[in-house]
């Protein structure tokens, strides 16, 4: 059996458009923000940070398994 994950830096800052986990913020900030796990002002310090390109966030990750199944003696 193997297994191989990959997964592409991404980096931040205005020149790279709006990465994944900055989108994945904003969708999920209504829901955060309204069981108080998250601030609006920590959702503009992550918006910020992002966009001043301090920061290198990842892609999806891609996860792969092979393997065959192990002989049971033909039954």
């Amino acid at each position: 059996m193997g297994i191989r994950a990959v997964s592409t830096p991404l980096p931040s800052g205005p020149q790279h458009g709006q990465p994944a986990w900055e989108q994945l913020a904003d969708q999920l900030a209504p829901r955060l923000l309204s069981r108080g796990l998250l601030t609006r002002g920590d959702l503009d310090a992550l918006h910020d940070l992002w966009r001043a390109g301090y920061c290198t966030g990842f892609g999806p990750l891609m996860v792969s398994v092979w393997g065959r199944r192990p002989f049971d003696g033909g039954s």
